[in-house]
This record gives C-alpha cells, sequence and structure tokens, in this order.
C-alpha cells in the first residue's frame, strides 16, 4: 500500500498531462482503500438506512392532507375556513391559526 501511494503522490507530482495526474490521483485514492467500489458500499449502507424513514413521512404526510382537507363544497359555508386551516396544519404547527 505504501508503495502504491508512493507511486500515486510521484505520478501526480510529475505533472505531464491529464492521465498521468488522475492515473497518479486514483492510485492514492486506492492506497487509502478509497475505490468506487467501497464507496458506492458506504453510500448504499447510508442511502438504505435513510430510505424507509424518508418514504414513510413522505406517505403519512399524504394521508394525513387527504384525511383532513375536504374537498370544496359550494353549499357549505365553513369548508374554506377548514381547508385553510388543515393547509396550514400540513405545512407545520407554526403557520397554523384558529378561526378569524
Amino acid at each position: 500500500m505504501a508503495l502504491l501511494f508512493a507511486v500515486g503522490v510521484a505520478a501526480i507530482a510529475a505533472m505531464q498531462g491529464d492521465a498521468t495526474t488522475l492515473a497518479g490521483v486514483s492510485a492514492v485514492l486506492a492506497s487509502l482503500r478509497l475505490t468506487w467500489k467501497a464507496l458506492g458500499a458506504t453510500l448504499g449502507r447510508a442511502v438504505r438506512k435513510v430510505e424507509q424513514p424518508l418514504w414513510g413521512a413522505e406517505i403519512d404526510r399524504l394521508v394525513t392532507r387527504a384525511m383532513l382537507i375536504p374537498p370544496r363544497q359550494a353549499a357549505c359555508d365553513r369548508t374554506a375556513e377548514r381547508r385553510r386551516l388543515a393547509e396550514a396544519w400540513v405545512r407545520g404547527p407554526a403557520t397554523a391559526q384558529g378561526p378569524r
């Protein structure tokens, strides 16, 4: 590993062209065990840990919105007020206000 690191640093220092520099950077990263496969596996584990809670939160938000926001009804005089309060509640508790 140390030899690979040294060769990579030497290739970067030589600066003979873009290909040589890229090869040197790749050698240094590989010597530190930072390969595409290792990075992909690490990022994959992180994404899997976050994916399920995010999907659950999005589904909860959509279900809550569907339950709380009634369809528009011209005959019901309180529908607009209920809709405004429910939409404010879905956006966050800081924006919801009581009846005016």
